[in-house]
């Protein structure tokens, strides 16, 4: 009871704190786990030349919020990342390389071809299932599952933590993950 009305009085606290520091959010982002999902999509789409919506993305998840990527992404290693670290670090891996606009750019997008959702009162757990593609492209450059975890509070969802995993290192989707 009292790990409960703890983590309720944290949450509570940083969804304060996200009003003050973070963007807000879109309310048709954040109306239900399902939009919220599409709106991280969208956030990471972008057009050669273009930049990311990193203002769109962080305002879906708590400024506290866990992402791990799978460990073949960070080569070999496990890492947890905030969501401003997260950004941060993709950020300064697209700048070191001088890629944004250059001619080798081919923009990006990341589709969702199949969700799961389950979800009890105001928490909600997402399954789903992705192919990224250069922008506007239609060959694959791989599959894979976003996990993400939702909280509702304060009249909208929140992204508290995404876990991800591809093909290439986890092995194939298991069909439950994939469309009928």
């Amino acid at each position: 009871m009292r790990t409960t009305l703890l983590l309720t009085v944290l949450l509570a606290a940083s969804v304060t704190v996200q009003a003050q520091d973070m963007p807000t959010a879109a309310p048709a982002d954040v109306e239900s786990p399902e939009t919220i999902v599409q709106a991280v999509y969208a956030s990471l789409e972008r057009a050669p030349g273009d930049q990311f919506d990193w203002d769109r993305f962080l305002s879906l998840y708590l400024p506290e919020a866990i992402l791990m990527p799978n460990t073949e992404q960070l080569g070999g290693s496990e890492r947890r990342f905030t969501p401003q670290k997260y950004v941060d670090y993709i950020q300064a891996i697209y700048d070191a390389a001088d890629y944004i606009g250059s001619p080798a750019d081919t923009g990006f997008e990341e589709k969702e071809i199949h969700n799961v959702t389950h979800r009890l009162g105001d928490v909600a757990q997402v399954f789903s299932t992705y192919d990224k593609f250069a922008w506007q492209g239609d060959e694959s450059l791989g599959r894979g599952i976003n996990s993400f975890q939702l909280a509702y509070r304060g009249g909208r969802w929140w992204i508290v933590s995404g876990i991800w995993d591809e093909e290439t290192g986890a092995g194939p989707i298991p069909d439950q993950f994939l469309s009928e």
